[in-house]
């Protein structure tokens, strides 16, 4: 009888200790995500399709995640490279700079940095990572005047 309690309070301690590790786990990745969330990021398949499009997206370009999953990035923003001409291809890692504009028509320099990632089972992936050059910002408005 004293064998079977003591087992009792080891398996408990031990159920115990795996909640709590379980339960820490889950809010640094839920930490984790709201900080990825905050960023300017984007998940596109090499074709430029928006599969994922983060709250930092919205703030920079206005759009919502529902109005921007399954549109090409580059057509919704109207990109092109500051240097002129079409964006570079998705399919390599780098970074490019990039005239976009917002949903209410603002003109935006960014830098866009890419890192495609291949993965085993669905398509590859490639995470988009922009960050407006602020000292560049201008409005349409502004640059016909």
């Amino acid at each position: 009888m004293i064998a079977i309690l003591v087992n009792m309070l080891i398996m408990g301690t031990i159920l115990s200790l795996v909640s709590d590790r379980l339960t820490r786990q889950r809010t640094a990745l839920g930490d984790l995500s709201d900080a990825l969330d905050s960023a300017a990021i984007a998940l596109v398949r090499p074709d430029g399709t928006i599969v994922h499009w983060t709250r930092g997206c919205t703030e920079l370009y206005g759009w919502t995640d529902t109005e921007a999953v399954g549109r090409n990035k580059h057509e919704l923003l109207q990109s092109r490279a500051t240097e002129g001409g079409d964006p570079p291809p998705l399919s390599a890692d780098g970074e490019a700079e990039f005239l976009e504009r917002t949903r209410d028509g603002i003109e935006l320099n960014v830098m866009e940095r890419r890192r495609y990632l291949q993965r085993s089972g669905p398509d590859p992936v490639v995470v988009l990572k922009m960050i407006a050059l602020p000292s560049r910002l201008r409005s349409t408005n502004s640059a016909s005047n």
